[in-house]
């Protein structure tokens, strides 16, 4: 017999979700207690079976709902693209590349920022 474990989380936006940690507070198995994960603000996720290539997340009172969109990959690459060109040329980037051991902070800041390219990029299809 196969038991599912309920995932608790919070919404963090439409693309993102934040799970319960294994450890809160000195509280080891801190996910795994449905009261404690309530009381904190974190719900049970509905997870759905994939149904396309994006998943997007919306909250109720009582939980947070999973549901798989199709997102136009080319689309979403060219517009990703657009925004890190708006900030860095491709020498700027492969300039920060070569240089990603030796500058570490430049590079996380850089690969934050692409991140957050991406995500506004599927924002802008889903929405």
């Amino acid at each position: 017999m196969n038991i599912l474990k309920i995932t608790f989380a919070k919404l963090v936006d439409k693309l993102t979700i934040l799970e319960a940690p294994s450890e809160l507070n000195g509280v080891i198995g801190f996910n795994n207690n449905a009261s404690l994960c309530l009381e904190s603000g974190f719900k049970p996720v509905n997870y759905s079976t994939q149904a396309g290539n994006t998943a997007i997340y919306s909250e109720t009172d009582n939980d947070i709902n999973q549901e798989w969109v199709t997102i136009d990959q080319e689309v979403y690459s060219n517009r990703t693209t657009e925004l890190i060109r708006a900030q860095f040329s491709i020498d700027q980037e492969l300039s920060i590349h070569r240089k990603r051991l030796s500058h570490p902070v430049e590079f996380q800041s850089y690969y934050d920022f692409c991140e957050e390219c991406k995500k506004a990029a599927k924002l802008e299809q889903i929405n």
